[in-house]
């Protein structure tokens, strides 16, 4: 509490010294139509709209965010059809998509072109991690990628773009602190800079620390045991991100900082990752672009920081590094047609640094063991007066497992005020390191997509969109357990067949008061799904985790000058789950129907223009709110808040 007061006593002082200024005006002054016609790149490699696009696409620009009343990145994402966060060993939030656990290597999130996934388990853990005040844009597939983006993208991607120093061109401080039953819930502070130096030159600077809970609510359990969520949830994270533009050339630094208190012992799961990218537009005339493109990552995921009394020496602490060259081209023959082709090869290397164990070993008998994989993809589309054909293929030979081979295909069509699209997508998940090293023999997960998106334009102001799909996972890789001569071993498998079939529907509202966005999403287990550490006992109309039914609303409603309401209202349906009960046996357990209406005000340009002050309340009603494990793993679940009230201070000015 005191470094947000000390932050909020400066930031006050600030304004007495730095003239402010609004921030992107052009961009916020975007009516609908105008942003729906925005170029987005996540879904085909080459700039098309939000209509044209071969995807199930959701797009958050800068303004929505700032009006959204989003806390944190979870917030947001919460808001997306057919997304929702389950929990995972270690107090870990990961997300599911579709009804489908997506946390061990399905979901791809990027942050300015690197990949943030962990390489040991291919997960992403969420829990008040991604800053937000400095995010351009958010460009999500709701389905596969893999044959643009590879081996972690079956099930999504979420490309998250943040401000870069022409955006930005000046500087922006935030802070937000929340609180609920009695204590201090979210502590952070975030300070971006930018500078476009010359027409060739920008650079741009972000920092961003947070500690907080997950909760600070008590959990009473099956087994009759009581968790106090204010003493075993806690959370630290920080960020910094580095880009420098010089003409075509992008460079890009970051570091990204995740501490989770475990709710079963004194000590934090720690992910932390360094990112180096550079990329490189040759443009070879007008039709020709050749970029090249180098990433690097270190990463210790998964790390146990133990207590000081705490002197076992048998727990998992790795580094991973992994090195990877991607060349892209981009070819336009004419208006009408862009072929995209390329190849990537990466390197992944793991070494346990805790010499002393005999328990850190990988399945070759050494302490360090490497994998390579080496892609190429193509994908042309084509214009024509019937339909947008776009047509993708991409095979993957990894050093260690079958190699993979995918192809897609989307037909779009936009006629007036209509939209179409039809796409059929194979997506694969490579399997990562931890699952090769249990399991040497086992093989990718192929997922299957079709789906069928109808969008129409009501007015200028007004859309609405729903899609139809059906998604197959072959070979799913689940952790489970076999028995070899009476003797249960527990391990990675690949399992016949998962899925899911459901609808998503997406309304959007704008006009000069505010606007209005709402979303409804359905799923069910297809019929030949048989993973049972999925399935709910009894009830074949959900998985384990994810509710069936989800509706979100959320507007930004203007009061009066610089005077602005923020409303939004969440509605999941029943949620299953497996806990241990008196008896130490896996029981069956459920969480009703879940409403979480939240509130916030804010008032821009308060006593100097560029400072804008938010108030929140959120959750209401203080329902219970859970995320909940997606298998039938017996761990508690990651409770999320319960009535918050937070506070929100930002300032913008510029050089």
């Amino acid at each position: 509490m005191r470094r947000i007061g000390f932050f909020v006593f400066a930031l006050l002082a600030s304004t007495l010294f730095v003239k402010g200024q609004d921030l992107n005006d052009d961009l916020f002054d975007l009516s609908l139509e105008e942003l729906m016609n925005i170029k987005i790149d996540v879904a085909s490699g080459k700039g098309t709209t939000l209509r044209e696009s071969p995807g199930i696409i959701s797009y958050i620009d800068a303004e929505e965010i700032k009006n959204s009343g989003a806390r944190d990145f979870m917030d947001l994402l919460r808001l997306i059809p057919g997304f929702e966060f389950g929990s995972d060993v270690d107090n870990s939030v990961g997300l599911g998509v579709r009804g489908n656990w997506g946390f061990e290597g399905k979901v791809l999130i990027l942050l300015d072109g690197q990949q943030l996934n962990e390489t040991s388990y291919g997960t992403f853990s969420f829990s008040q991690r991604i800053p937000i005040d400095n995010i351009k844009k958010i460009e999500i597939i709701r389905g596969p990628g893999s044959a643009l983006y590879g081996g972690v993208a079956g099930l999504a991607v979420i490309k998250i773009t943040t401000k870069n120093g022409e955006d930005l061109n000046g500087g922006q401080f935030s802070g937000n602190y929340g609180m609920s039953n009695g204590t201090s819930l979210r502590e952070n502070i975030q300070a971006s800079f930018g500078k476009s130096i010359t027409d060739d030159l920008s650079v741009s600077l972000s920092a961003y620390y947070n500690t907080g809970k997950q909760s600070a609510e008590t959990y009473e359990a099956l087994d009759g045991s009581s968790t106090n969520y204010k003493d075993s949830s806690a959370v630290k994270s920080s960020n910094i991100n580095l880009g420098l533009k010089y003409k075509d050339l992008n460079l890009r630094f970051i570091y990204d900082d995740l501490s989770v208190k475990n709710l079963n012992y004194d000590g934090y799961t720690h992910f932390d990752g360094f990112y180096l990218g550079a990329n490189y537009a040759i443009k070879l005339g007008e039709k020709w672009t050749i970029t090249p493109k180098l990433n690097y990552k270190k990463q210790e995921p998964w790390s146990y920081i133990k207590p000081k009394w705490y002197d076992d020496t048998d727990y998992y602490n790795v580094y991973n590094n992994r090195y990877t060259g991607n060349i892209t081209t981009s070819f336009d023959p004419n208006d009408k047609v862009n072929i995209v082709f390329g190849v990537e090869y990466y390197e992944d290397k793991s070494t346990f640094f805790n010499e002393d164990s005999e328990w850190n070993i990988f399945y070759n008998g050494e302490q360090s063991i490497s994998f390579t994989d080496l892609a190429v993809f193509a994908q042309a589309t084509f214009e024509s007066k019937i339909a947008n054909i776009t047509a993708g293929i991409r095979y993957d030979d990894h050093s260690a497992v079958d190699p993979a081979f995918v192809p897609r295909i989307a037909l779009t069509k936009v006629v007036d005020d209509w939209h179409f699209k039809l796409l059929y997508s194979q997506a694969f998940k490579t399997p990562v390191i931890e699952n090769i090293n249990l399991n040497n023999e086992i093989k990718p997960e192929r997922i299957d997509v079709a789906e069928f998106e109808v969008g129409y334009r009501l007015n200028s102001n007004m859309f609405l969109t729903a899609n139809l799909y059906t998604t197959t996972i072959k070979d799913v890789i689940v952790y489970g357990e076999s028995v070899v001569d009476g003797e249960t071993f527990y391990n990675y498998y690949n399992y016949p067949k998962s899925g899911t079939h459901g609808i998503e529907v997406d309304y959007k509202y704008k006009g000069n008061w505010g606007f209005v966005n709402a979303g409804y999403s359905y799923y069910k287990p297809n019929k030949n799904a048989d993973v049972d550490a999925f399935q709910v006992e009894g009830n074949n109309k959900v998985f384990l985790g994810f509710p069936g039914h989800k509706f979100t609303t959320n507007a930004h409603i203007k009061l009066a000058n610089n005077l602005f309401l923020n409303p939004s209202i969440l509605f999941f349906s029943d949620k299953y789950f497996y806990e241990y009960d008196a008896d130490g046996e896996l029981a069956l357990n459920k969480l009703n129907n879940t409403v979480l209406a939240n509130i916030n005000l804010t008032y821009e340009n308060i006593l100097t223009k560029g400072l804008d002050l938010g108030v929140g309340v959120y959750n209401i009603g203080n329902s219970k709110d859970m995320y909940l494990q997606p298998y039938n793993g017996g761990n508690y679940p990651v409770l999320a808040p319960g009535t918050e009230l937070n506070f929100n201070l930002k300032y913008r000015f510029d050089f």
